[in-house]
């Protein structure tokens, strides 16, 4: 796992050496283990890259990575599960290696297939490479969006990051327009981001620029598959095998390995598989909140079961104060999830303990309907349009989902007053549906919708962007290849028309978890405003007030500032301080020090 970055420059002007310094600074904490800087022979292309040290910790393992004829270079981030299979179809085919990383497997791995390398990947990446010969540069993230890669026009030709505030020659102009999905959903629209002119390469999609033309493709996605014929405990046991499958390929490294515990299932199963594959001690690190009934006792009664080495921590409100600078310093876009707190403090646990590289349990509940708002939503539906086995209407059925999403995040209200109807509508209406396959169940709809959007934007960048401000490499073992395969050929009503959410993935957490964490309700990561943190964020909009960066640069008008900064969901009210706190220090530049005097002043 690493920091990437690079610029390409058709009429060859070199990348100005304070650029370059500032885009490795802003990667350091993705790579504190080295760095690397290649500029090509043709002077076109420099790219650059910071290493954190997972896989093959020799000197063969640096980058950028060049071929021995110089022409390709490459600069990659992220773990390839299956790069030991690539390697030896690549050896058999003549290609030589000087080490054993995954990354050396990648740019063989292109100089061989090209952008089909891509198709052929099982893993957690975003890559990029120059071909000096062809003068084009080729760019691909992951097909489910685990790892970041932004990319920015430039007049010469093209910048591209891991982080948006890592890319050179781009002005930090916030993209008006790009807020309006902010302020609706709490992140950002696929291929777009908050700095104007800045673009996102959408998860599953590669792309190649040259002189004058940019070619952009989705080469993976997840789609329905025809139910296969088998029995619900069949389901059960291929479910049971290819999570163990993932777990023990994902375990691959060099240095040590852990778990992101909760109390629920989906890290518990995590846990206790990986104890089973592992022959190296495991911890597993879990986080609750001060004088608030949390997992904490849940996660311990499964880190006792699992047999592995249990590391807690509790989070007080006036930590949380202090650490507000540097979270919204990690977060290069504003994300209005509140989990992003206690995430980062559990990757600032786990780096504590010199454990860089951690097994998550996101999306467990995508995959296998797991949250309790699709029963709500399949039961409106069905009181509309009786349930005949095929679905015509779609579009209306995604466009309520995103509507419900809205509205359960109590914002539609203050969206009304906030944005114009021009700006509010399209936030409304069936696009998302034509990423949609025809007459899908409702309720995969809705799972398909979290997938597509939900998990990357908003799950999937929040635990990037914690666990790398710690040097942390966070896996995600749900999100291999053959389990997503695999469940998106589960019928739906194996996992709608049920009594319970997540009814598979129940009986499998059944064969390895205790009772008491199989039978306990879900809850989430987010800090309880309920509890001990009631009154932080009226603190916190107290000394926001009564006017702040969002409404300098032209994102709220004053009344709205006000009214988001008090609003009574937290949802809302949390949107606009995390938005006013990147705002500050992101387009204002506002210091660390700075912002921790107002904030705990």
């Amino acid at each position: 796992m690493c920091g990437i970055g690079g610029r390409v420059d058709f009429a060859g002007q070199p990348v100005a050496p304070a650029a370059l310094a500032r885009s490795l600074a802003r990667l350091a904490p993705r790579g504190p283990d080295g760095e690397g800087v290649h500029t090509a022979a043709s002077g076109q292309a420099t790219l650059w890259h910071r290493r954190l040290a997972i896989v093959d910790l020799s000197p063969a393992g640096a980058q950028p990575m060049v071929t021995p004829d110089g022409r390709y270079t490459l600069v990659g981030n992220g773990e390839i599960y299956n790069h030991a299979r690539l390697r030896a179809a690549l050896q058999a085919a003549g290609h030589r290696f000087v080490g054993h990383s995954d990354n050396e497997v990648l740019l063989h791995g292109f100089a061989a297939w090209g952008p089909k390398l891509a198709e052929r990947l099982d893993g957690i990446f975003a890559f990029a490479v120059w071909d000096d010969e062809e003068r084009a540069l080729f760019l691909a993230r992951d097909r489910m969006g685990v790892k970041p890669l932004f990319y920015a026009p430039t007049p010469g030709g093209v910048s591209f990051a891991s982080t948006v505030d890592a890319l050179v020659d781009v002005a930090p102009r916030p993209d008006r327009d790009a807020f309006a999905h902010y302020w609706a959903f709490g992140f950002f629209a696929h291929g777009r981001s908050a700095l104007r002119g800045v673009h996102k390469v959408d998860p599953g999609h590669w792309m190649t620029v040259s002189r004058g033309a940019t070619d952009t493709r989705r080469y993976a996605r997840p789609v329905p598959q025809p139910a296969e014929d088998r029995s619900r405990d069949e389901w059960v046991d291929a479910i049971d095998d290819e999570l163990q499958r993932s777990v023990r390929d994902q375990l691959m490294s060099d240095v040590p390995c852990g778990v992101f515990l909760s109390g629920g299932i989906d890290s518990g199963l995590l846990c206790t598989l990986a104890a089973q594959a592992s022959d190296k001690p495991l911890h597993a690190f879990s986080l609750g909140f001060a004088a608030w009934d949390d997992e904490l006792p849940l996660a311990r009664a499964t880190a006792r079961h699992a047999g592995v080495t249990h590391v807690a921590a509790q989070v007080h409100p006036d930590e949380v104060l202090q650490s507000l600078p540097d979270i919204v310093d990690a977060y290069d876009e504003p994300l209005a999830d509140t989990s992003v707190i206690p995430t980062y403090f559990v990757s600032r646990l786990a780096r504590a303990h010199g454990v860089p590289v951690v097994l998550s349990g996101d999306a467990g509940d995508e995959l296998f309907a797991g949250y309790r708002r699709y029963p709500e939503l399949l039961r409106r539906y069905r009181r509309t349009w009786p349930l005949s086995g095929h679905f015509p209407r779609l579009d209306r059925q995604v466009m309520g989902y995103r509507l419900s999403k809205i509205i359960r995040a109590g914002a539609l209200d203050w969206l009304r007053e906030t944005l114009p109807p021009d700006r509010l509508g399209p936030l409304l209406g069936p696009s998302m549906a034509r990423s949609m396959p025809r007459g899908v169940h409702p309720g995969l709809a809705f799972q398909l919708g979290d997938l597509e959007q939900y998990l990357p934007l908003d799950l999937l960048t929040k635990v990037d962007r914690a666990s790398m401000a710690h040097a942390i490499e966070a896996r995600v073992p749900f999100l291999s290849n053959g389990l997503v395969d695999l469940a998106m050929r589960i019928p739906p009503t194996l996992q709608h028309d049920q009594p319970e959410t997540k009814p598979l993935l129940r009986a499998v957490a059944a064969r390895h978890l205790p009772a008491e964490v199989c039978r306990a309700p879900k809850e989430g990561f987010a800090l309880p405003f309920e509890g001990p943190f009631r009154g932080l964020r009226e603190s916190l909009a107290q000394k926001l007030a009564p006017d702040g960066a969002l409404v300098a640069h032209g994102l709220l008008e004053h009344a709205h500032y006000q009214s988001g900064l008090v609003h009574p969901r937290a949802a809302q009210n949390w949107a606009v301080i995390l938005a006013e706190l990147w705002a500050r220090r992101h387009l204002d530049g506002q210091s660390l020090d700075e912002m921790r005097a107002l904030l705990t002043g």
